[in-house]
């Protein structure tokens, strides 16, 4: 597993969502661990929106923020993968 996602209600409907990345020190003991897997996810994250809404980062609206909780997998799987992971789930959450 890469990631655990945990959906949260915007407050307005309409608004536009927040992403937040969580590396925890447990899982990750050096913040430089965390730091990196945060860049990686952060990369990937902008790359899915790109290939969802075809370049408008902005057009993807949905009534929830969601929380990624990062595990120690990331690192070790290839971007790619974090990237179609990630197309995933948006897809998933933007039918919602």
């Amino acid at each position: 597993m890469l990631y655990t996602l945990k959906k949260v209600q915007n407050k307005n409907p309409g608004e536009k969502p927040g992403f937040y990345f969580v590396a925890k020190k447990k899982v990750f003991k050096r913040a430089v661990d965390r730091n990196r897997v945060k860049r990686i996810a952060r990369h990937a994250l902008r790359k899915a929106l790109e290939e969802l809404n075809k370049g408008q980062i902005e057009g993807f609206k949905t009534k929830y923020s969601l929380l990624l909780f990062l595990e120690r997998d990331m690192i070790h799987v290839s971007f790619k993968d974090i990237v179609s992971s990630l197309y995933k789930d948006l897809i998933n959450l933007k039918n919602i």
